[in-house]
């Protein structure tokens, strides 16, 4: 191949990465307005309590990432504190979450 050129094609896993990242992409835009549909002006204290939450949880893993400085840190911190049988089902569950698009309304 020359320099400064690059290839047309799309093999496997640049479709899992692009569809992955469309489902990321805009479901996180969806969150909101789902949430103000529902619950209306009472949504936005929920959305306080979970931004008190995920405060709180990226605080703990500030302290836990630099004694473990591995890559995928997530997953191996539930697998050191929990054990390996946890740690299998956590990595599963991040890699394949539920949109809401699936949910049975």
């Amino acid at each position: 191949m020359a320099a400064g050129h690059l290839r047309r094609e799309g093999g496997t896993i640049g479709l899992l990465y692009a569809s992955l990242g469309a489902i990321v992409g805009s479901g996180w835009l969806f969150g909101p307005r789902h949430a103000a549909q529902q619950a209306g002006p009472l949504s936005l204290g929920s959305w306080a309590v979970g931004a008190t939450a995920i405060l709180l949880l990226a605080l703990v893993y500030a302290e836990l990432g630099p004694m473990i400085p591995r890559s995928g840190s997530v997953v191996h911190i539930s697998h050191l504190g929990n054990g390996p049988l946890l740690g299998r089902i956590w990595s599963w569950i991040l890699f394949f979450p539920t949109s809401p698009s699936r949910r049975s309304k």
